[in-house]
């Protein structure tokens, strides 16, 4: 009788959330998609390693979203997936969709608050403080950084024969620029391999990806009980350590040239601002009343996502030329036919000759997107199209993968072409199929910055 009655309440229950809840799971219910499971939804999705979870997205991508928009639970929460360009739009333009989802804060053990996964109102107050620092005549500073690190990674890759991972060269050669960049320091990692913050940044992000692509981990109560979670703290700690000695030593930097009345971001020549190259903390510790820990949120974030993006297109665009040696030997003309014999670098006046080494790193980009899915959430109802709305409450994931190899978009779409990106193929091409740089308010800041690295990265390699 008691078991009986247990039922009959749980089944009550359920009944009552259905009937609240009748809109959103009408709206829902147009969406295509596995079936879900009782109680777990389709979480058994996300079973195995990071490698078969991805694996399993991508099936879902090409098995549901070849029509239009598709959808998953996870337990009772609903995830929208969307692929196709006019409901990128849709959504990366709309302000009841600023906010990333859940996810991202796992990173926030290690950036807190800043730009890369800060609250909407956070967000829009610190961007709108940092952007200065995103001048392009600023950025244009670090290209000496970025030439004579890329030149050390150049003559590493010498020493290697036969195959090898390029990976933790390039990382390490991103890192340096990063650093110097945004701190202000030199960290010499691509010299000292067993460089300690080198070594807990990547271990981080190993740990915060594995505990993204595996549901179980998502509840707090049981990632904290993990070895992972401890692991992930202590490498924290010693990260939040490092930076927090660079903003102390800056604090006195900055403090002693504002008693001698030196500090100015330029010098006035001929009425021309002459642009001093500074890191991103010594802008932000200028131009700001940040907290030590702002900045270091900030300064963090930067370090991190400057990194392992640039890292990551820069690596799979060495890959992608190895694979093309045709595509390789136009590349390599280009940047011959600038600095032919001699021992000249890419100079900064040389970066828009570069016309064919910039399409070359945009179809990398196409191919094997920084953020290869995104996620959002829908603050209130988001109206997809005339057929579509997404409910109040409902996870948003943007499939970029596969809005970049659409094959209603991208003829051949597997196949590495540089030359999709002739100024004459963009103008017909819908903007919102292909997003490197996701979209819309929230975008890259760093886009910039992100581009030059790679431009001077790839040319002497």
């Amino acid at each position: 009788t008691i078991i009986i009655l247990i039922l009959s309440l749980i089944v009550g229950k359920y009944i009552e959330y259905r009937w609240k809840n009748r809109r959103f799971f009408k709206l829902a219910a147009k969406f295509n998609g596995p079936d879900p499971l009782p109680f777990i939804g389709n979480a058994h999705m996300f079973s195995g390693t990071s490698e078969d979870v991805f694996k399993q997205i991508l099936d879902h991508f090409y098995n549901y979203n070849d029509k239009g928009p598709s959808r998953f639970w996870l337990g009772n929460q609903l995830y929208v997936v969307i692929t196709k360009p006019q409901h990128m739009k849709a959504v990366l333009t709309n302000p009841n969709a600023l906010q990333k989802s859940y996810v991202y804060s796992f990173i926030n053990t290690w950036l807190g608050t800043g730009l890369f996964s800060a609250p909407v109102t956070i967000w829009k107050h610190h961007r709108k403080i940092i952007m200065p620092s995103f001048n392009q005549k600023i950025l244009d500073t670090f290209i000496s950084i970025f030439q004579e690190r890329s030149n050390v990674l150049a003559k590493k890759l010498e020493c290697e024969t036969g195959y090898f991972d390029i990976f933790p060269y390039v990382s390490r050669c991103t890192l340096d620029s990063i650093c110097e960049s945004a701190l202000g320091i030199t960290v010499n990692s691509l010299e000292d391999s067993n460089e300690k913050y080198v070594e807990c940044a990547t271990r981080v992000l190993d740990i915060v990806n594995t505990r993204m692509l595996k549901v179980w981990l998502h509840p707090d109560f049981i990632f904290k009980r993990t070895k992972l979670y401890r692991e992930l703290q202590f490498h924290i700690q010693y990260l939040h350590n490092f930076t927090d000695s660079i903003i102390k030593q800056k604090r006195a930097e900055f403090k002693e040239i504002q008693e001698s009345n030196r500090f100015s971001p330029t010098d006035q020549t001929n009425d021309e601002p002459i642009f001093k190259r500074k890191a991103f903390i010594q802008l932000l510790m200028e131009t700001s009343d940040f907290t030590d820990e702002e900045i270091r949120n900030e300064v963090d974030t930067m370090t991190v996502a400057g990194n392992d993006t640039t890292a990551t297109v820069n690596s799979f665009t060495l890959l992608l030329l190895a694979m093309y040696p045709d595509i390789q030997e136009k590349l390599y003309n280009e940047v011959y036919s600038i600095v032919g014999d001699s021992d000249k670098t890419i100079e900064l006046e040389d970066l828009p000759k570069l016309k064919y080494t910039e399409m070359v790193i945009k179809e990398s980009m196409r191919l094997f997107p920084i953020g290869p899915i995104l996620g959002r959430d829908a603050l209130e109802d988001i109206q997809l199209d005339e057929n579509y709305t997404i409910p109040k409450g409902s996870g948003i994931a943007l499939g970029i993968y596969y809005t970049h190899r659409d094959p209603e978009y991208w003829n051949e779409p597997d196949v590495f072409d540089p030359e999709r990106f002739q100024p004459e193929e963009l103008k017909t091409r819908d903007p919102y199929s292909y997003l490197p740089f996701s979209g819309g308010p929230r975008n890259c800041l760093g886009k910039i910055l992100l581009f030059l690295c790679q431009k001077t990265g790839t040319s002497p390699v």
